[in-house]
Order: structure tokens, then C-alpha cells, then sequence
């Protein structure tokens, strides 16, 4: 059986947690996150909310991991919930255009935006580059199939 492409996406986002080092997003709820009690994006025709939720969760794990607290300086959850904020409304716009492959392109770029406010320029880069190696990675092993 065919897999959507948002199932897909779920999927890649549960591998970038384990990349990272923190738990699937699909097993802990959101009311864990420094970032309960935010309004949950509403659902439009032709966009997954469950991706879109998804998508959330696993950056907010990523900085979570990378040292964010619900105690941490207020500058630095701001900007991390900025991050959260653009890449959600960004992965709404590609979904609601199309373009689901464009959102997984973009991931890596989010995780690096997610752990610049949190951990610094160095971790940051480190973690695009984990996200991207492990993204190409599995793109690859699925073509070779």
C-alpha cells in the first residue's frame, strides 16, 4: 500500500528527532513542550494538520534537546518560537501549493534556525548538516528501491 506524502514527511521528521538525539514527536504528547498551551494551527482543505503539528513538535523536540527550558531567557523562546511560527506557516504555504517535497527540502534549514537562538552557530550548523545527511540518505535508499 502507497504511503501519502504527508505520512512520508511524518516519518522523515521521526528519523530528524532520532538524528538529534531526542524522542518521535508521535510519541510524546505536545503538552510536555516549553510551548503548551499555544492555539493549535487550524486545518484547511488540502493541508495535513497532523503534518503541520508534526512538523512543530519535532523542531521544538530539536531545541528542547539542544538545551531550551520553559525557564530559558525569554529572548530565546521568543526567537525559537518565531522559528516554530515561520517554519509552520512556511510548510502550510507548500502544502497548500503542492509542493510537499519543497517542505522536506526545507527541514534541515529549519532545524538550523530552531538551534541557532538555543546552542549558537556551531550546533546549529552541525544539526542542518545531521538533518541534511540523514534526509539524502534515506531520499537515496527510497530511490534505490
Amino acid at each position: 500500500m502507497e504511503r501519502s506524502p504527508a505520512a512520508l514527511l511524518l516519518d522523515d521528521l521521526d528519523r530528524l528527532c532520532g538524528g538529534q538525539g531526542c524522542r518521535s514527536p508521535r510519541n510524546q504528547p505536545l503538552e510536555t513542550s516549553p510551548f503548551e498551551g499555544w492555539p493549535p494551527f487550524e486545518t484547511q482543505a488540502g493541508v495535513d494538520g497532523n503534518l503541520l503539528a508534526g512538523l512543530r513538535a519535532a523542531l521544538a523536540r530539536v531545541a528542547e534537546e539542544q538545551g531550551l527550558k520553559p525557564h530559558s531567557d525569554v529572548s530565546t523562546v521568543r526567537a525559537v518560537r518565531a522559528v516554530l511560527d515561520g517554519a509552520q506557516l512556511t510548510a502550510r504555504t507548500e502544502l497548500l501549493s503542492g509542493n510537499e517535497e519543497e517542505v522536506r527540502r526545507l527541514i534541515p534549514t529549519f532545524v538550523y534556525l530552531v538551534v541557532l537562538p538555543v546552542a549558537g552557530e556551531n550546533a546549529a550548523r552541525h544539526a542542518f548538516e545531521r538533518a541534511a545527511a540523514g534526509l539524502s540518505a534515506e531520499t537515496e535508499s527510497a530511490s534505490t528501491l
